[in-house]
Formats: C-alpha cells, structure tokens, sequence
C-alpha cells in the first residue's frame, strides 16, 4: 500500500510541477517519474536543511511538489538546445497547378 501512495504522489507532484513552471505536463509518464525523482530530491533537501514535516498526504504532496520543481528548473538549466532541434529543414515549394 505504501507504494501506491508513493506513486499518487509522485504522479501529483509530477503533474503540478509541471503545470507550475509552463503550460505543459510530460505525460502520466513523466509526471511520475519527475515527481518520484522529485520526491526523493526534495526529501533530501529538506533533510539536509534540518526541516521535517508531518507524515501527512499534503506534507508529502508539498515536498515532492517541491523537489519536482527543483528538478525541472535544473533539467530546464542543463537542457542545452541541439543542433537538429534549431535547424528548420523546409522541403522548397513546388508550383502549383497554374504557374505550370
């Protein structure tokens, strides 16, 4: 049972950290994994600051939600655009029937 409730709230804290830093989510997919990752970052954080919350559902919700934005905002920073993602191939336009 503690798993399922791993995975909601991952798969919320996914969701809203996606929703919060753009008008977009990754997916049932993504948004699961970005929030376990996030859950477990913000877990660390938090740990590390000295800071523990409650074992409630929100508390949890709050720091996975959390963690998940830290990971996006470094996967957004370390996310470097490619050359095959800029470059715009356009096939040239072939004239229509009239200019025949």
């Amino acid at each position: 049972m503690e798993i399922l409730w791993f995975l909601l709230v991952g798969l919320v804290a996914g969701w809203l950290g996606g929703t919060l830093l753009g008008d977009r989510t990754y997916g049932v997919g993504g948004d699961l994994i970005v929030g376990m990752l996030g859950a477990m970052l913000g877990g660390y954080f938090f740990s590390t600051l000295g800071v523990e919350l409650s074992g409630s559902l929100w508390a949890n919700i709050a720091v996975a939600a959390l963690g998940a934005l830290m990971l996006i905002v470094v996967l957004r920073l370390v996310k470097a655009p490619l050359p095959f993602r800029t470059a715009r191939h356009v096939a040239p336009e072939l004239p229509n029937e009239d200019e025949r």
